[in-house]
């Protein structure tokens, strides 16, 4: 099953095979192609691997495919062709497949469709989507039970954290490196909450703070745990959504 969402809004939404009444032949992602940067040095076998040496190995565009059947007159096809066309062709869309509900793929959706079988059209969807895919709830919203996986889930709850003097809180990020950013309510009185960071200090006010210098992500979930110790008194909600290969 494939979902195509329309807004940030994740509930119950039908599916595209439900919606337009289609049968499902197929439907996958790619896996995304890492860029690689090799040199030839004379003299040396081989080639010389310089991938990853600025950074973190970045990938190109991955592909979101479906393939749905449709059973019926030209017309009628048309008509119904016609009316996804103008809804999603072209169009950045996100992505949910059932296999995996609790993550969304986001890109550019590109529609066609096959009339070499009279009897049984083709309708196929194709999204270039980003390399990573992204959790369906942020670290600073509500999460639900009903999709979590307790084999492979990671709980990223980081809503409305209550600062009363002095805490450290472990943060757990995403493969794909973020800044995350750090929306604060001071109680009254307070003009500023402190947050350190790997050595670093920083001075939180009321509302969004963010900070570009610090970037996150853990490819480790249970040893790359990123601690921040705030002092303070007040509330913080710390907001993420980075994503996983």
């Amino acid at each position: 099953m494939l979902i195509i969402l329309e807004t940030e809004i994740f509930g119950d939404i039908p599916s595209f095979e439900e919606e337009y009444g289609l049968k499902q032949i197929g439907y996958g992602a790619s896996t995304p192609e890492p860029r690689t940067n090799t040199v030839e040095v004379p003299g040396r076998n081989g080639l010389l691997d310089l991938t990853g040496a600025m950074g973190p190995v970045t990938y190109n565009n991955r592909e979101v495919w479906g393939c749905f059947r449709e059973y019926g007159d030209t017309s009628a096809h048309m008509i119904k062709y016609s009316d996804i066309m103008n809804k999603y062709h072209g169009q950045r869309v996100k992505v949910v497949l059932d296999a995996e509900p609790d993550y969304y793929y986001d890109g550019r959706c590109t529609v066609s469709t096959d009339y070499t079988n009279k009897k049984a059209r083709l309708i196929n969807l194709s999204v270039d989507a980003d390399p990573f895919k992204y959790p369906v709830y942020a670290s600073d919203e509500d999460w639900l039970w009903d999709p979590f996986n307790f084999e492979t889930g990671v709980i990223r709850n980081y809503s409305s954290i209550v600062i009363s003097g002095t805490r450290t809180v472990g943060i757990i990020g995403y493969e794909q490196p973020e800044s995350p950013k750090f929306y604060v309510t001071l109680n009254s009185g307070q003009s500023s909450m402190r947050m350190v960071f790997d050595g670093n200090t920083y001075y939180l006010h009321n509302g969004m703070n963010s900070f570009p210098q610090i970037v996150i992500s853990s490819q480790d979930v249970h040893t790359d745990i990123n601690q921040f110790t705030f002092t303070g008194y007040g509330k913080v909600s710390v907001d993420m959504r980075g994503g996983i290969l």
